[in-house]
């Protein structure tokens, strides 16, 4: 069997192998709860990327060999490690409560289902000349790299400010590292602030014209007591509205809620 791997199938091997281990680092560090093993976590899911870009760039270069396992092997390695690495680490980093969990799974399955989409539409896309697929359907699986970025600025800084992730389809994940506001303390709320990251999933809409962000039609919120749908006042919120006024080079911006003149200055973490 070795001897039908090609020297892309060799860095497709690595891009699993990257992946496998990191998601042992992460077991190994719930066993120990020594830091360093989740920082070879976080090391390796961006090694496994480079491992994924190459294959690729090798297998377009080395024509006089092609591979027969490439596509299938190029899809169940994308899977461990941009789908249930990244899925380990968030449980590892404390996303262990039911909606969590589902959550968790649903990135897998959808990454799943996106690679097995990729492997039956990939002959019709691909440019006859380079052989690379001419667009992609769906957000690619190696995306999940950047939620595990933001997870590791995280944990190196402290960093207690809210992430949002704004999707194409017109859906938004909002991650809370803690509740914020005035809470009754030993509350169900002043627990959660102290426990893992809160997540919302919703959707949003944005008038480049007037700025006008809208985020509502709340599908799920994991704690209910930090973000945009808090309900830690008794209430629960059913939408937000902003004014967005982007910078001049585009990295950041100023968010103004009409119920709160202060303004919140945005960062731009990816293009």
């Amino acid at each position: 069997m070795l001897r039908s791997y090609t020297a892309a199938d060799a860095l497709t091997i690595g891009n699993a192998s990257c992946g496998t281990i990191a998601i042992f680092l992460c077991l190994d560090y719930l066993a120990s709860g020594n830091p360093r093993l989740l920082w070879y976590a976080f090391i390796l899911l961006p090694a496994a990327l480079v491992c994924d870009v190459l294959d690729g760039i090798v297998a377009r270069t080395l024509k006089t060999r092609q591979s027969v396992l490439g596509g299938d092997l190029d899809s169940l390695a994308d899977v461990i490690s941009f789908g249930v690495a990244p899925a380990v680490v968030g449980y590892t980093l404390g996303l262990r409560g039911g909606w969590d969990v589902l959550c968790l799974t649903y990135l897998v399955v959808c990454g799943v289902s996106r690679l097995a989409r990729f492997n039956v539409t990939a002959a019709a896309l691909a440019d006859s000349t380079t052989g690379k697929v001419k667009y992609f359907e769906g957000t690619p699986i190696p995306s999940t790299i950047l939620i595990v970025g933001m997870w590791a600025v995280d944990s190196a800084t402290d960093f207690k400010a809210p992430h949002f992730i704004f999707f194409a389809d017109g859906k938004v994940m909002s991650i809370h590292p803690y509740s914020a506001g005035d809470v009754e303390p030993g509350g169900a709320c002043d627990v959660a602030r102290q426990g893992p990251p809160g997540i919302e999933w919703s959707d949003y809409s944005f008038d480049p014209a007037t700025g006008a962000l809208r985020i509502f039609n709340k599908i799920y919120d994991t704690n209910g007591c930090g973000g945009i749908f808090d309900s830690s006042g008794g209430v629960s919120n059913t939408e937000a509205n902003f004014v967005i006024t982007l910078s001049a080079d585009g990295k950041t911006a100023t968010a103004v809620d009409p119920q709160d003149p202060t303004p919140t200055t945005l960062y731009r973490i990816s293009p």
